[in-house]
């Protein structure tokens, strides 16, 4: 039986006390940094309820989170947050001057006690499970750590994927559209695709610029489109998006072409708006969440807005519907704070930028709130 007392004792002897749980999971960076602009590369709110300390500590177990979710799965009753928070905090000296010396300890006495969990053939220390258990409940807790577990998740399927063929692809369509404008909608909203592949595995999924979407699969067609946030992002960007069919089981990536968003012509082609004196938006974010929950959160509970634009002419208004907001201009365009209040009912909600002294607006996109 392979068992993890050698990782822990190399560990010790490699690093210190202090660096053994970061050499057992090989984390990311944590300096806390994060770039609003990918949701992949985004910090996780994690709140353990044992104090910042302990909760920089979890920050770093990035690759911990499989096992977390496996070994709370394995438990006849899973516990709370609450629950896991006070056994962790009964085994480790939370107030001890250097908490990753006195948590390798508790590992270390683990195996000397053989006090263990078993998964998948490993034998690790009760506190490592502990701890990635602690993570994953931590991170379940909060409903803005789902779209960025999600993008994560997509990030490294898109990282382990190997181009070849799934299934032979006779056509597909539609292949282009204009900015701003849906392509087939469907009855839900939806841009609609269709793939005539013969014989897709069920499993198979459609990917749209790096992204899986709702994807149902028959055996001579495989059909798909741009749903909520995707949909907004790609049809308000001119470009080209790539599309594949993904077999996540096998790990296969088969390409399938490019959709193409052509330029609104009503649109200026020096950058700006034609007529409203503003630059072209050319991407922004978040755009979507759950009724009273803020995504890219700030320290103050409101939700972090960016938005790229090459100028904005002195005097802007930032507008969330109809409320002005304060907003920094940035070397890319500008980041403002939406207050939570403003996200507490659903719907679709403007946000432009606004000339009070010309009276022209430039439709940023719609910021939508679900149920």
């Amino acid at each position: 039986m392979i068992t993890r007392r050698d990782f822990v004792v190399a560990g010790l002897a490699a690093g210190g006390t202090a660096a053994v749980i970061q050499l057992l999971y090989l984390p990311g960076d944590a300096d806390g940094s994060s770039a609003t602009s990918s949701l992949a590369e985004q910090q996780l709110n994690i709140v353990s309820g044992l104090g910042v300390r302990m909760d920089e500590l979890l920050q770093s177990l990035e690759g911990a989170d499989r096992l977390g979710e496996s070994w709370i799965g394995s438990l006849a009753a899973a516990p709370s947050l609450r629950e896991l928070g006070t056994i962790v905090d009964g085994r480790i000296d939370l107030q001890a001057p250097d908490l990753g010396a006195a948590t390798a300890q508790r590992v270390r006495q683990d195996f000397v006690d053989n006090q263990l969990c078993e998964l998948d053939g490993w034998q690790l220390s009760l506190l490592e499970c502990q701890l990635a258990g602690l993570r994953h409940l931590a991170i379940a807790a909060d409903p803005a750590n789902l779209p960025l577990m999600r993008a994560r998740e997509q990030a490294a399927l898109q990282e382990s994927l190997t181009e070849g063929e799934i299934a032979p692809l006779a056509n597909w369509g539609p292949r282009k559209t204009v900015q701003g404008q849906k392509f087939n909608e469907q009855a839900d909203g939806h841009s609609g695709l269709w793939f005539q592949f013969d014989n897709a595995p069920n499993r198979a999924r459609i990917m749209i610029d790096g992204e899986l979407a709702r994807t149902r699969v028959s055996s001579k067609v495989v059909t798909s489109g741009l749903f909520g946030e995707m949909q907004d992002r790609i049809l308000a960007t001119p470009g080209e998006y790539e599309i594949a069919l993904v077999d996540p089981i096998k790990k296969i990536k088969q390409p399938v072409g490019m959709l193409v968003v052509e330029p609104d012509p009503a649109l200026a082609t020096d950058g700006q708006a034609s007529g409203t004196g503003f630059c072209e938006i050319s991407k922004w974010g978040p755009r979507q969440t759950t009724v009273g929950v803020a995504p890219n959160v700030q320290p103050d509970g409101s939700m972090g807005l960016w938005v790229h634009t090459d100028c904005l002419p002195e005097g802007t208004e930032l507008l969330f519907v109809d409320d002005v907001l304060g907003f920094t201009r940035t070397s890319f365009g500008l980041t403002a704070r939406i207050p939570l209040a403003l996200l507490e009912s659903p719907g679709d909600k403007p946000v432009y930028l606004h000339n009070p002294r010309t009276g022209n607006r430039q439709l940023i996109g719609k910021f939508r709130v679900q149920e």
